[in-house]
């Protein structure tokens, strides 16, 4: 055989060793279980795109993905984005379990700006075994909402 078509017939036989390789690679990026960050970041932008996708045309669908990660550890008691409505459940930190909040994240428009996402927040304190309202702080809310801005930015990619 001469020397070409011997290595030919080698690279070929590499090229199909590693071929199942690749397929389970491939499988594990559609499951979202990627091999290294950029693979993460790539597989995470094209469920969030199809997340975005599904959102009704009333809302703005990239405040909507934000406001969802910026409450995503947060157990959700509503999330409707017909209505553009996100209402966490009770949350309190380890570190502070006799303080708990509870969020109500509104997006009234489909446009990006200030005044199409309303952001309130419910503090409670427990005193003596019952829970009691306490003051928030509005720089708190404002925070969120700032957050979840640059959070929506970064999706839409400005």
């Amino acid at each position: 055989m001469p020397p070409v078509r011997i290595l030919l017939s080698g690279a070929l036989l590499v090229i199909i060793a590693t071929l199942p390789a690749c397929t389970a690679i491939e499988n594990d990026l559609g499951r979202g279980l990627a091999y290294g960050m950029e693979s993460r970041t790539l597989t995470r932008k094209v469920d969030e795109n199809r997340a975005l996708d599904k959102v009704p045309s009333g809302i703005n669908a990239y405040l909507w993905r934000a406001s969802l990660d910026a409450v995503k550890a947060i157990p959700l008691v509503a999330a409707d984005p017909g209505k553009g409505l996100i209402l966490t459940d009770w949350y309190s930190a380890p570190s502070d379990p006799d303080d708990r909040t509870q969020m109500k994240i509104e997006i009234l428009d489909r446009d990006m700006r200030p005044d199409t996402l309303r952001v309130s927040l419910v503090r409670q304190q427990r005193q003596d075994g019952v829970w009691v309202d306490a003051p928030v702080m509005a720089s708190t809310a404002q925070n969120l909402e700032e957050s979840i801005f640059v959070r929506a930015r970064d999706i839409r990619g400005w």
